[in-house]
This record gives structure tokens, sequence and C-alpha cells, in this order.
């Protein structure tokens, strides 16, 4: 099973003149919103950092609300795709582990301020943001590794244990990963990086025990 990969670099995004005006927007909202906080943010700024009138945008999306549940909207929508994809798949639970991380992970290269803003919405205030079901997307990653982690341990190829234990640990792997891509001063880790985390959880970061060397028996004295 191969995931769907894109470039793991921190993206750059279009020049703002080469995207359309529905496009603009949503680029121009989500840097406001992820830098600015969604109240702070008017709809007079973003249409202006778009290059649109404020009767455009209000065509395009109806109000800054608009905008702002579309930009959740398709993150959401991306990320059924992809798990939808990887479950149709042929694969090992072990191979369907890595392509959710590896496929979910790839979302964020593109739309690292969206994902920025959902971080600040999930940690911080509300904003005055329109109420969305901030926990729907963690819990729909959860339900996807368990339900790999439950098939591997069926069929002997993950120890067995506590199914939400090893659940949330596959998952730390990817968050880590996420959260050190959006973070402007850390290094990203890139889908490398990303497997080698997977790695450390599915390999266990214990040594093998030691084998004691037998201590030679002394020949009885005479």
């Amino acid at each position: 099973m191969t995931a769907p990969l894109r470039a793991a670099s921190r993206s750059r995004r279009p020049p703002a003149h080469a995207l359309p005006a529905r496009e603009r927007l949503l680029a121009t909202a989500s840097q406001l919103f992820s830098r600015r906080g969604y109240a702070a943010t008017s709809v007079r700024e973003i249409a202006a950092g778009a290059g649109v009138t404020k009767p455009n945008l209000y065509h395009h999306f109806g109000s800054k609300e608009g905008i702002f549940l579309e930009l959740i909207g398709r993150l959401e929508r991306e990320m059924e795709e992809r798990l939808e994809a990887v479950r149709r798949e042929p694969g090992t639970p072990l191979e369907r582990i890595r392509a959710i991380c590896q496929s979910l992970y790839s979302i964020v290269n593109g739309r690292e301020p969206e994902v920025r803003l959902l971080y600040a919405i999930y940690y911080g205030p509300a904003q005055g943001a329109p109420e969305v079901d901030i926990e729907a997307l963690p819990n729909r990653v959860e339900a996807a590794l368990a339900q790999a982690v439950r098939e591997g341990m069926a069929c002997g190829e993950i120890r067995q244990g506590d199914v939400r234990d090893t659940t949330l640990a596959l998952q730390g792997s990817l968050v880590i990963a996420i959260e050190c891509h959006i973070a402007e001063r850390q290094p990203s880790f890139g889908p490398e990086g990303l497997d080698r985390l997977l790695d450390v959880i599915l390999r266990g970061v214990a040594a093998p025990a030691r084998t004691p060397h037998p201590r030679a028996s002394k020949e009885p004295s005479r």
C-alpha cells in the first residue's frame, strides 16, 4: 500500500494574483484568521487583502462566517476523502496505519494557516468564531487508526494490548509531525521523519534484555 504523498517541505502558495477570486479570499482569510484571530479580522481587510470588493466576498461566501466555515469544511472533506481512499486500498494493518498517517500529514502541506487556525480554536478562546465540532477531526483519525490496530492485534501483526493506548501513541506521532510542520521556528519532519516516529512506536524503545554470560565454573581444588 502506498499513501498519496506531496512534497514535505513547507509549501509556498502561488502568487495571489494567479488565483481565482474565491481562492484569493480563502487564502487571505486563513492567513488573517490564523495570525490575528477571527474576531479581530474584518470583512474589509479580507476583501482588500484578496484584491476584491466586499460585494464580491458576499457573492462567494455570504459573510465572514461563510468563509470560516468553508475553510474548516474543506479540510474536513479532504481528510474524509483521504481516509476513504486508504480504507479502499489493500494492505496489512501496519501498512494501513502508515498510509493513514502519511496521507493526513500530506494535507497539511499547503494548508498551514488553516491548521494553525484549528489549533488556535481548539486550544484557545472561542474568538467569536462560528461554532464547529472541533473534536470531529481528531476523533475520525482516532477511529481509523483504532480499526487498523484492532485488525493488527487480531492477526498477530501488532502486540496484544489496550487498543486505545496503542492508537493514541500512533496518533501522537502524527500530531507531533504536524505541529513541527506548522511551527514557523521548528524544522519540518517531512514524510521520512514521520516514518521514523512511527517506527519508534511500532518497534518499541526498550532494548532487548541482555542475557548474562554464564560464569566459568571453577575446577575443584585437589
